[in-house]
């Protein structure tokens, strides 16, 4: 397989729309809440504000990234730089977060699940960081596979909020340096 990293352009949300729903989808599907139609669609339009907010600011606000096989959309990533204070990751997690990114919309097609894609935007994220002289990132999870999939990535997180989407479905909070977190790239 063939993956291209790309930065989004304005006559790819509607495929990029459809990327958000299936990956969504799929994670309420895991975690036994896929009768929560309506969170569906409150998240999915959450995400394309951000990556509006990425399109209108040219990357300064919201700085997304694409992974493509065959011209097909099959994944996101972004980071964000401009936070409000009473943001919920920076209310959850205590750490000095002036200054510091969030890595935010990871998205993976339900089909392309498993195979890499997700590890190959997180690690050309932090190349277009690292360029950046950024010196950590930070994120949260609430979906149970994606909490699985980070901590095996880059270890325990430093915040959980026990049953917070009910029972046995926590929330999730990591902040990382830079330095602690290695770039890897393997061969399918």
């Amino acid at each position: 397989m063939h993956v291209i990293i790309r930065r989004p352009k304005k006559e790819d949300i509607y495929e990029i729309k459809d990327v958000f729903h299936d990956a969504i989808s799929y994670a309420f599907e895991l975690d036994k809440i896929a009768d929560r139609e309506d969170g569906i669609a409150e998240e999915v339009e959450k995400q394309l504000a951000y990556l509006q907010s990425d399109l209108d600011s040219n990357g300064m606000k919201t700085y997304y990234l694409l992974a493509t096989v065959e011209n097909q959309i099959i994944g996101t990533i972004a980071y964000k730089t401009e936070l409000p204070e009473d943001d919920f990751v920076r209310k959850n997690l205590k750490f000095d977060l002036k200054g510091i990114p969030e890595i935010t919309s990871v998205y993976v097609s339900s089909d392309f699940q498993g195979k890499g894609i997700g590890s190959l935007l997180f690690n050309s994220i932090l190349l277009v960081l690292t360029g950046k002289g950024v010196r950590g990132i930070y994120m949260d999870g609430g979906y149970q596979k994606s909490i699985q999939f980070w901590t095996h990535k880059i270890g325990n997180p430093d915040t959980i909020m026990k049953d917070y989407w009910g029972k046995g479905l926590d929330h999730v909070f990591w902040y990382r340096d830079m330095k602690d977190i290695k770039v890897q790239y393997t061969t399918m």
